[in-house]
């Protein structure tokens, strides 16, 4: 939950945000948590916001990027990437993405990040270092 910690080996985990993106105004909010994880030199090296825009009060390194979802526009997610501002993004979420699509999706985060922020699309289940 949000404000819990754990650790995973030298790796802490932090739970935050708290809250789901709105899916519709008709409907409740639900509950999400974000995690940020990290180390004591970069305690925000990754964070996951899961369902939801949630903006951290700290420098993110790798954001995890939600980019496309039932929930989501497109114009979201660039707004958001913009307000995390990190090192690189790499996305998530983007599996009802048809194929021939990813271009579209892809090249608006890449062309709209903000200036020194990396759109990198990840290989499909893969070890990788970013």
């Amino acid at each position: 939950r949000p404000g819990d910690t754990f650790e995973i080996g030298e790796v802490t985990v932090r739970g935050t945000g708290g809250r789901h993106a709105v899916i519709h105004p008709d409907l409740p909010v639900i509950d999400n948590t974000a995690f940020l994880l990290g180390d004591d030199e970069n305690p925000s090296r990754l964070l996951h916001p899961g369902d939801s825009l949630y903006i951290p009060h700290e420098r993110v390194d790798v954001l995890a990027l939600p980019s496309a979802a039932p929930w989501l526009k497109i114009w979201e997610a660039v707004d958001y990437l913009r307000a995390v501002n990190p090192r690189v993004a790499v996305p998530i979420h983007q599996a009802i993405i048809a194929e021939q699509a990813n271009g579209i999706f892809y090249g608006r985060y890449s062309e709209m990040a903000p200036e020194g922020t990396e759109f990198r699309v990840l290989p499909h289940e893969s070890d990788i270092e970013v």
